[in-house]
């Protein structure tokens, strides 16, 4: 397998955490620690998820990818919600 940090996933999963990083810098106070913070921490995990799931085989790296399914759900909830309420 080739290093994590050459894969399309990885790179995409870097530059959504670039963009929360910005988002977050742009939120009133109040909205970067209701929605801010969970939307960076969970952006960051996705990465650790990539290179977890680069790393496993078989059914780990299954449940790797599923795991990181659903936490990309909560990222795109996180900023569907944060949008709606005008703070994102």
């Amino acid at each position: 397998m080739s290093p994590h940090a050459n894969l399309p996933i990885h790179r995409a999963c870097h530059d959504l955490c670039a963009l929360a990083t910005r988002t977050f810098d742009q939120m009133s106070r109040s909205a970067r620690y209701a929605v801010g913070q969970d939307l960076v921490r969970e952006c960051f995990r996705m990465v650790m998820l990539v290179e977890a799931a680069n790393e496993a085989r078989g059914e780990a790296r299954a449940a790797q990818l599923a795991q990181l399914s659903r936490r990309l759900q909560t990222v795109k909830l996180a900023y569907s919600v944060g949008h709606q309420q005008r703070m994102v």
